[in-house]
Protein backbone atom coordinates (compact mmCIF):
# COMPACT_ATOMS: atom_id res chain seq x y z
CA UNK A 1 0.00 0.00 0.00
CA UNK A 2 2.61 2.16 0.75
CA UNK A 3 5.22 1.57 -2.38
CA UNK A 4 1.66 2.48 -4.66
CA UNK A 5 1.55 5.75 -2.59
CA UNK A 6 5.08 6.31 -2.87
CA UNK A 7 5.08 5.26 -7.10
CA UNK A 8 1.67 7.73 -7.46
CA UNK A 9 3.96 10.37 -5.58
CA UNK A 10 6.78 10.04 -7.84
CA UNK A 11 4.73 9.96 -10.93
CA UNK A 12 3.14 13.14 -10.22
CA UNK A 13 6.10 14.76 -8.78
CA UNK A 14 7.72 13.73 -12.61
CA UNK A 15 4.43 14.65 -14.35
CA UNK A 16 4.47 18.26 -13.05
CA UNK A 17 8.37 18.17 -13.75
CA UNK A 18 7.66 17.72 -17.36
CA UNK A 19 4.95 20.28 -17.35
CA UNK A 20 7.80 22.81 -16.10
CA UNK A 21 9.91 22.09 -19.20
CA UNK A 22 7.30 22.42 -21.47
CA UNK A 23 6.55 25.60 -19.83
CA UNK A 24 9.96 26.84 -19.64
CA UNK A 25 10.80 25.42 -23.51
CA UNK A 26 9.97 26.94 -26.90
CA UNK A 27 8.17 24.64 -28.46
CA UNK A 28 11.09 24.15 -31.25
CA UNK A 29 13.77 23.35 -28.29
CA UNK A 30 10.88 20.89 -26.64
CA UNK A 31 10.41 19.23 -30.30
CA UNK A 32 13.85 17.99 -30.00
CA UNK A 33 13.68 16.37 -27.03
CA UNK A 34 11.08 14.52 -27.61
CA UNK A 35 12.58 13.67 -30.95
CA UNK A 36 15.63 12.37 -29.25
CA UNK A 37 13.18 10.26 -26.89
CA UNK A 38 10.32 8.95 -29.44
CA UNK A 39 12.07 8.78 -32.99
CA UNK A 40 15.64 9.28 -33.31
CA UNK A 41 17.24 7.73 -30.36
CA UNK A 42 15.70 4.58 -29.43
CA UNK A 43 19.21 3.62 -27.39
CA UNK A 44 18.27 6.89 -25.54
CA UNK A 45 14.33 5.55 -25.04
CA UNK A 46 15.72 2.31 -23.38
CA UNK A 47 18.04 3.62 -21.15
CA UNK A 48 15.75 5.85 -19.60
CA UNK A 49 13.07 3.00 -18.80
CA UNK A 50 15.84 1.76 -17.32
CA UNK A 51 16.76 4.12 -15.27
CA UNK A 52 13.29 4.29 -14.32
CA UNK A 53 13.15 0.49 -13.39
CA UNK A 54 15.42 1.15 -10.54
CA UNK A 55 14.12 4.28 -9.00
CA UNK A 56 10.18 2.61 -9.17
CA UNK A 57 8.39 5.07 -11.52
CA UNK A 58 6.63 3.60 -14.03
CA UNK A 59 8.34 4.78 -17.59
CA UNK A 60 4.87 4.70 -19.17
CA UNK A 61 4.33 8.05 -17.62
CA UNK A 62 6.39 9.56 -19.31
CA UNK A 63 5.87 8.26 -22.52
CA UNK A 64 1.65 8.90 -21.76
CA UNK A 65 3.10 12.68 -21.10
CA UNK A 66 4.91 12.93 -23.76
CA UNK A 67 2.45 11.38 -26.73
CA UNK A 68 0.11 13.82 -24.70
CA UNK A 69 1.74 17.02 -26.35
CA UNK A 70 3.32 16.14 -29.36
CA UNK A 71 0.43 16.82 -31.40
CA UNK A 72 0.73 20.42 -29.67
CA UNK A 73 3.70 20.86 -30.44
CA UNK A 74 3.53 19.79 -34.10
CA UNK A 75 0.36 21.57 -34.80
CA UNK A 76 2.16 24.79 -33.55
CA UNK A 77 5.05 24.92 -35.33
CA UNK A 78 3.83 26.34 -38.62
CA UNK A 79 3.96 30.13 -40.41
CA UNK A 80 0.35 31.26 -39.77
CA UNK A 81 0.19 29.91 -36.11
CA UNK A 82 3.84 32.44 -35.54
CA UNK A 83 2.16 35.22 -37.54
CA UNK A 84 -0.58 34.63 -35.29
CA UNK A 85 1.35 34.53 -32.39
CA UNK A 86 3.28 37.47 -32.61
CA UNK A 87 0.21 39.78 -34.10
CA UNK A 88 -1.23 38.64 -30.38
CA UNK A 89 1.53 40.11 -28.99
CA UNK A 90 1.42 43.75 -30.83
CA UNK A 91 -1.75 44.10 -29.82
CA UNK A 92 -1.63 42.64 -26.03
CA UNK A 93 1.59 45.08 -26.00
CA UNK A 94 -0.79 48.34 -26.88
CA UNK A 95 -3.10 47.08 -24.67
CA UNK A 96 -0.69 46.40 -21.54
CA UNK A 97 1.81 49.53 -22.00
CA UNK A 98 1.27 53.40 -21.24
CA UNK A 99 -0.29 54.53 -24.86
CA UNK A 100 0.82 58.22 -24.15
CA UNK A 101 4.26 57.29 -23.32
CA UNK A 102 5.01 54.50 -26.28
CA UNK A 103 3.17 57.57 -28.63
CA UNK A 104 5.97 59.67 -27.18
CA UNK A 105 8.78 56.57 -27.82
CA UNK A 106 7.35 55.86 -31.50
CA UNK A 107 7.31 59.47 -32.14
CA UNK A 108 11.10 60.26 -31.12
CA UNK A 109 12.35 57.18 -33.57
CA UNK A 110 9.92 58.46 -36.21
CA UNK A 111 11.62 61.62 -36.29
CA UNK A 112 15.09 60.01 -36.09
CA UNK A 113 14.13 58.05 -39.18
CA UNK A 114 12.64 61.19 -40.96
CA UNK A 115 15.89 63.81 -40.36
CA UNK A 116 18.56 59.94 -41.40
CA UNK A 117 16.54 59.42 -44.61
CA UNK A 118 16.30 62.80 -45.48
CA UNK A 119 19.92 64.10 -44.33
CA UNK A 120 21.93 61.42 -45.99
CA UNK A 121 19.34 61.77 -48.93
CA UNK A 122 20.44 65.33 -48.83
CA UNK A 123 24.36 64.41 -48.86
CA UNK A 124 23.62 61.84 -51.56
CA UNK A 125 22.34 64.11 -53.70
CA UNK A 126 25.34 66.79 -53.59
CA UNK A 127 27.90 64.10 -54.19
CA UNK A 128 26.45 61.95 -56.85
CA UNK A 129 22.96 63.92 -58.38
CA UNK A 130 19.32 64.03 -57.27
CA UNK A 131 18.36 60.06 -59.45
CA UNK A 132 21.45 58.35 -57.99
CA UNK A 133 20.76 60.35 -54.24
CA UNK A 134 16.81 58.88 -54.90
CA UNK A 135 17.74 55.00 -55.24
CA UNK A 136 20.47 54.91 -52.72
CA UNK A 137 18.59 56.35 -50.50
CA UNK A 138 15.75 53.66 -51.42
CA UNK A 139 17.30 50.59 -51.73
CA UNK A 140 19.99 50.96 -49.56
CA UNK A 141 19.72 53.63 -46.79
CA UNK A 142 15.91 53.66 -45.60
CA UNK A 143 15.85 49.54 -45.04
CA UNK A 144 18.42 49.98 -42.92
CA UNK A 145 17.28 53.37 -41.96
CA UNK A 146 13.30 51.96 -41.09
CA UNK A 147 14.23 48.87 -40.14
CA UNK A 148 16.39 50.04 -37.11
CA UNK A 149 13.35 52.15 -36.01
CA UNK A 150 11.51 49.07 -36.42
CA UNK A 151 13.91 47.01 -34.01
CA UNK A 152 14.06 49.97 -31.47
CA UNK A 153 10.74 49.78 -30.93
CA UNK A 154 10.38 46.23 -30.57
CA UNK A 155 12.86 45.91 -28.41
CA UNK A 156 11.62 49.08 -26.19
CA UNK A 157 7.95 47.60 -25.72
CA UNK A 158 6.39 50.22 -28.65
CA UNK A 159 5.86 48.09 -31.42
CA UNK A 160 2.04 48.80 -31.91
CA UNK A 161 2.52 52.78 -31.54
CA UNK A 162 5.33 52.83 -33.90
CA UNK A 163 4.00 50.65 -36.53
CA UNK A 164 0.95 52.63 -36.64
CA UNK A 165 2.52 55.72 -36.64
CA UNK A 166 5.17 55.20 -39.34
CA UNK A 167 3.12 53.81 -41.97
CA UNK A 168 0.45 57.08 -41.59
CA UNK A 169 3.04 59.41 -41.91
CA UNK A 170 4.64 57.22 -45.02
CA UNK A 171 1.54 56.98 -46.13
CA UNK A 172 0.23 60.71 -46.15
CA UNK A 173 4.14 62.04 -47.77
CA UNK A 174 4.26 59.34 -50.86
CA UNK A 175 0.13 60.37 -51.13
CA UNK A 176 0.68 63.61 -51.56
CA UNK A 177 3.79 63.50 -53.71
CA UNK A 178 2.78 60.93 -56.00
CA UNK A 179 -0.45 62.77 -56.57
CA UNK A 180 1.10 66.33 -56.69
CA UNK A 181 1.76 66.87 -60.78
CA UNK A 182 4.94 69.34 -59.97
CA UNK A 183 6.07 66.46 -58.11
CA UNK A 184 5.15 63.83 -60.69
CA UNK A 185 6.82 66.03 -63.61
CA UNK A 186 3.05 67.14 -64.60
CA UNK A 187 1.27 63.99 -64.21
CA UNK A 188 0.13 63.39 -60.82
CA UNK A 189 -1.74 59.99 -60.04
CA UNK A 190 -5.38 59.85 -59.07
CA UNK A 191 -6.11 59.12 -55.22
CA UNK A 192 -7.52 55.48 -55.89
CA UNK A 193 -4.00 54.55 -58.14
CA UNK A 194 -2.12 56.57 -55.60
CA UNK A 195 -3.95 54.34 -52.50
CA UNK A 196 -3.31 50.75 -54.75
CA UNK A 197 0.50 51.43 -55.23
CA UNK A 198 0.60 51.82 -51.60
CA UNK A 199 -1.05 48.77 -50.38
CA UNK A 200 2.14 46.51 -50.84
CA UNK A 201 4.43 49.27 -49.16
CA UNK A 202 1.81 48.70 -45.94
CA UNK A 203 1.91 44.43 -46.04
CA UNK A 204 5.61 44.99 -46.43
CA UNK A 205 5.72 47.06 -43.27
CA UNK A 206 3.36 44.70 -41.64
CA UNK A 207 5.93 41.38 -42.20
CA UNK A 208 8.53 42.78 -41.15
CA UNK A 209 7.83 44.09 -37.84
CA UNK A 210 6.23 40.79 -36.77
CA UNK A 211 9.65 39.22 -38.28
CA UNK A 212 11.31 42.32 -35.31
CA UNK A 213 9.07 41.19 -32.57
CA UNK A 214 9.63 37.68 -33.96
CA UNK A 215 13.33 37.31 -33.25
CA UNK A 216 13.26 39.78 -30.39
CA UNK A 217 10.67 37.22 -28.40
CA UNK A 218 12.85 34.31 -29.69
CA UNK A 219 16.21 36.12 -28.16
CA UNK A 220 14.29 36.80 -24.74
CA UNK A 221 14.23 32.90 -24.69
CA UNK A 222 17.07 31.95 -25.73
CA UNK A 223 20.81 31.72 -23.93
CA UNK A 224 22.99 34.52 -23.82
CA UNK A 225 24.99 33.61 -26.22
CA UNK A 226 21.99 33.47 -28.70
CA UNK A 227 20.67 36.44 -27.51
CA UNK A 228 22.28 38.65 -29.95
CA UNK A 229 22.60 36.11 -32.68
CA UNK A 230 18.73 36.04 -32.76
CA UNK A 231 18.36 39.76 -32.77
CA UNK A 232 20.41 39.88 -35.24
CA UNK A 233 19.21 37.66 -37.81
CA UNK A 234 15.78 39.46 -37.40
CA UNK A 235 17.39 42.79 -38.24
CA UNK A 236 19.17 41.54 -40.87
CA UNK A 237 16.33 39.71 -42.57
CA UNK A 238 13.71 42.84 -42.07
CA UNK A 239 16.30 44.95 -43.93
CA UNK A 240 17.05 42.22 -46.94
CA UNK A 241 13.27 42.38 -47.58
CA UNK A 242 12.90 45.34 -47.37
CA UNK A 243 15.88 46.26 -50.00
CA UNK A 244 15.07 43.93 -52.00
CA UNK A 245 11.30 45.42 -51.88
CA UNK A 246 12.96 48.80 -52.87
CA UNK A 247 15.03 47.52 -55.57
CA UNK A 248 12.13 45.97 -57.51
CA UNK A 249 9.85 49.13 -56.81
CA UNK A 250 12.76 51.22 -57.90
CA UNK A 251 13.22 49.20 -61.28
CA UNK A 252 9.72 48.83 -61.82
CA UNK A 253 9.11 52.63 -61.30
CA UNK A 254 12.15 53.49 -64.18
CA UNK A 255 11.45 50.78 -66.20
CA UNK A 256 7.66 51.86 -66.94
CA UNK A 257 9.04 55.60 -67.76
Amino acid sequence: MNKSILDYSDNLILELEFIDIILESSSEDLQIKVDLLKEEKIDNEKRLKEHLKKTNIDPSIIFKIINKHIGKIRKGNNIFTTMRDTTSDIFKELREEDLLYSIGKSLIILLFVIIANSVFQAFLAIRYGFIIAEIITAVIVAPIVEELGKFVASKNKSTGAHHILFNVTEFYLYFKKITDPVSMGGAGLSKMTAIKIRIPGLILHYVNTMIHKYFIKKAEDASFEKKKQYEKLGLSLAIIIHAAFNGLAVASSKLSR
